[in-house]
Parts: C-alpha cells; structure tokens; sequence
C-alpha cells in the first residue's frame, strides 16, 4: 500500500503482462545482502522459502545461506540472462574475495573488463564509475591475497589498482 497526499492508502496494482523476473536491480539487492551477512545456520527450525530454477517453491531447512553460496547461485542463475552492470561486478568480486577465492574474482574482473571495454591506456572515454568499479575490486582481492599470506599477488594487485587511478587523473588534467 502507498500514503497518498491526504493521508489515506491506495493498493499499488502490478501492470499487467509486466516483467517481474530477474533483473540487474534484484541482483544486485541479493549480491549487497550477500556481502553483509556472510554465511549463517538457519538452524533455529525455521524454514525460509526459496524459488526454485523451475519456478517451484521448496523449503530451506538446516541449510548454509547467505554469503558466497546464495552469491554464486544468484550470478549462475542470471548470467545470460541479465546484463551484470558495474555493481554487480564489484558486489560479485567483493565476495568472492571476502571468501578467500582470489583468482575467481581477478577472472570475474578481467571479464567486467572486457564487458565494459575498459583499458588503462584509453580511460579517457571509460565512465569514472566503471573505473572506481575496477579500483575497488583491485583493492578487495589484494586485500584477499594479503590475508592468504601472498604478498606479490597483494603487491601487484594494489600497484594496478594505483595505475588505474594514476591514468584516471591524467586524462582529467589533459582534458
């Protein structure tokens, strides 16, 4: 229901034939939910409803959710048929970082980048939100290697991701 101006409520009815599967936005509300809850026991007897991939309800009982595994099954789930935007990507890459999985989040990484055409020598036409996309994602999977003990994939890591804001305030000061 939604507060109208006078106070009262009105039911805000779904258009019909709209589109209410999978989209970005969806994803990406799971993916930030993902990053804060990390992984928990429903444990305490309580079922959560899940939709299944045939669209059928099922019931999680005693399951691990939240974290890296709702994330992974979220990303499988979509991919094909959502276009992932930058979000999604950093979201996506921060989890898998959180959880120890350096070299699945540098992949995830080098396909945002071949996604979104972004290359350090040419920024000057990249969005300044897919740059801090790929800046943030450098700095949770160096964050994830240092933490694994590998100071050179954490040294080459953090050094990229200073390049890319070395070049991103080149090409502001050129134009």
């Amino acid at each position: 229901a939604v507060q109208t101006s006078d106070g009262g409520n009105k039911q805000r009815k779904r258009k019909s034939g709209a589109d209410n599967g999978l989209n970005v936005r969806t994803l990406n509300t799971l993916l930030r939910g993902c990053l804060w809850t990390a992984t928990s026991l429903n444990s305490d007897g309580i079922s959560s409803m899940i939709v299944k991939q045939d669209g059928s309800n099922g019931v999680l009982r005693n399951e691990l959710v939240g974290g890296v595994m709702t994330a992974e099954q979220a990303w499988s789930l979509c991919d094909g048929s959502v276009s992932f935007d930058s979000s999604s990507y950093e979201y996506f890459i921060s989890i898998l970082s959180q959880s120890l999985q350096c070299k699945r989040a540098e992949d995830c990484l080098q396909k945002m980048r071949s996604e979104f055409g972004i290359q350090i020598d040419n920024l000057g036409v990249t969005d300044p939100t897919l740059i801090e996309s790929v800046v943030v994602s450098l700095v949770v999977i160096a964050r994830g290697y240092l933490l694994l003990g590998k100071m050179s994939d954490t040294i080459r890591c953090a050094e990229e991701a200073l390049r890319y804001l070395d070049a991103s305030a080149a090409e502001k000061h050129e134009s």
